[in-house]
């Protein structure tokens, strides 16, 4: 098989809000963009990011996102976290 699959690890926010983080390839980082609400440990494409193809072009590349929460939140950050849960539970 041509295809990868990796695992990279990002903190939750871009993956939960939307935004764009940096993904290992075999040729090097690049730029993916996450939408907005993609859930953690989504598994999206990297079109031609994958191993070479016997008869030219390249597989794709499978990166598996993992959000990972954040540590030493700060009270008014606790507090953003209180109110949301606040408004979920409405």
């Amino acid at each position: 098989t041509t295809e990868i699959y990796t695992l990279s690890l990002h903190d939750a926010l871009p993956i939960f809000l939307g935004g764009e983080v940096q993904v290992p390839t075999m040729t090097g980082d690049v730029t993916m963009t996450i939408p907005p609400g993609t859930q953690n440990n989504k598994l999206l494409r990297l079109g031609s990011k994958g191993m070479p193809k016997p008869k030219g072009g390249n597989g794709d590349q499978y990166v598996r996102l993992m959000g990972m929460l954040p540590e030493h939140l700060s009270e008014k950050e606790l507090e953003l976290f209180r109110e949301l849960k606040a408004l979920r539970e409405g």
